[in-house]
């Protein structure tokens, strides 16, 4: 009897047993896709160790894939299928090779596709890949070369960001441009007329002379390298933008381009932080992108204009003084006095009455009835949920001179 019951209990633990491992083992995301088993163990662990660190430290994620064939697969989606499958870092690039359809691809998300744009693509990452000798020596060039771009287009490691949060060493580069060198529309892709940009110019001067700020507008071609970010904060500061101490303005810089690659930025200094808030800036952004996407150029700028100008209003500009609040009232009481007097004079016939004989005189009242005329209703709107937008403030960061910067930017 023991013998049958120990039996079944035994092959119990077997099995459970030679099924653990599979539970145990949590598979890591990768960041080498090797179908073909080009590289040895210790050259795999080498590239995963490098790309990882990639994303430590400046939290983007690098792929290289190479498989013998997508099939009936678009490389470049194959590409983008390989990246969602191992992480949801919205920032990365994979590089992905089909040897046997002699297909390569090049895919880009998030804040990577402005700095990995296809002149990059072309002139560093694939020359990086096509000189080594070997599959190794050209994965290794390749996150080289992804690391070399990410230091050159300012994107910041952890270890900058710790020095910054922690206030520490941080300080405004002394050779900044203490004057504005430039005006307030510079128009690098060609976007305005000259009649247009005299009007932009004039209405940009109009708004920033009323509150001691630069509002200014600039159109270009690329980022030169650079994150929308990054390059708005230093043509704003590297060209004397802004007034008084704290260099008070904003800069709204527009680069056009396809569908998906328009990007609209504004860098905010100064004062202009608290008046362009987070909130406000993506109201202005989902408000004026239209006019962008039906090339209506100095229409969106002129609303962006417009728009700054009503919130440097409710910031800057203070509200009626509680100085004339009661003389305001004491105004008013003496006009309704007026008023109410002028009518009463000829109200003279008439007399008070105590009861209401006078009135029921020949009516008979034959029924009587309860007739519903009204009623109140208190109504209490539930509050609505406006996030971290409506009266939140502006999310800062540091710029490369040193400078404190708010903004915000939108791709369409």
């Amino acid at each position: 009897m023991k013998k049958k019951t120990l039996a079944p209990l035994l092959a119990f633990i077997i099995c459970f047993f030679s099924v653990l491992p599979v539970f145990a083992v949590t598979p890591r995301p990768l960041h080498i896709i090797d179908d073909l088993g080009l590289f040895s163990e210790a050259e795999f662990d080498e590239l995963e160790a490098d790309a990882s660190s990639i994303e430590n430290t400046y939290g983007y994620y690098i792929m290289f894939c190479i498989t013998e064939s997508v099939e009936d697969a678009d490389i470049y989606d194959y590409a983008q299928t390989q990246y969602a499958s191992q992480t949801k870092l919205e920032n990365g690039i994979v590089l992905a090779i089909s040897t046997e359809d002699k297909l390569y691809s090049f895919y880009a998300c998030g804040e990577a596709e402005t700095i990995f744009t296809e002149d990059i693509q072309d002139d560093v990452l694939w020359k990086a890949y096509r000189e080594p000798d070997s599959y190794f020596d050209g994965v290794k060039k390749y996150l080289e070369a992804a690391e070399t771009q990410l230091k050159a287009a300012g994107v910041t490691s952890a270890a900058d960001t710790e020095a910054t949060d922690g206030n520490t060493d941080v300080t405004v580069d002394p050779n900044l441009p203490t004057e504005r060198l430039l005006p307030l529309v510079v128009d690098k892709a060609g976007l305005l007329s000259d009649e247009e940009e005299q009007t932009l110019a004039a209405r940009l001067e109009e708004i920033s002379d009323r509150f001691a700020l630069d509002l200014a507008v600039v159109t270009v071609t690329d980022f030169g390298g650079k994150t929308p970010e990054a390059f708005a904060d230093d043509f704003y500061d590297y060209n004397g933008y802004g007034r008084g101490e704290d260099a008070d303005g904003a800069v709204l810089v527009y680069k056009p381009g396809k569908e998906g690659e328009r990007r609209l930025q504004i860098s905010t200094c100064g004062k202009a932080i608290d008046a362009l808030t987070d909130y406000r800036i993506d109201s202005m952004l989902s408000n004026i992108k239209d006019y962008f996407i039906n090339e209506d150029y100095i229409d969106g700028f002129l609303a962006f204009a417009d728009i700054c100008e009503n919130d440097f209003k409710v910031e800057f500009e203070p509200s009626v003084s509680p100085f004339w609040i009661p003389i305001c009232l004491i105004i008013g009481f003496v006009i309704a006095f007026v008023i109410m007097k002028s009518q009463t004079r000829s109200l003279k016939s008439v007399r008070k009455k105590v009861d209401a004989s006078d009135y029921t005189s020949g009516v008979n009242v034959t029924g009587r009835s309860d007739v519903f005329l009204y009623r109140n209703v208190s109504k209490t709107p539930i509050p609505k949920d406006t996030g971290s937008g409506g009266g939140g403030g502006s999310s800062t960061h540091t710029s490369s001179s040193g400078r404190t910067h708010g903004g915000g930017g939108a791709s369409f």
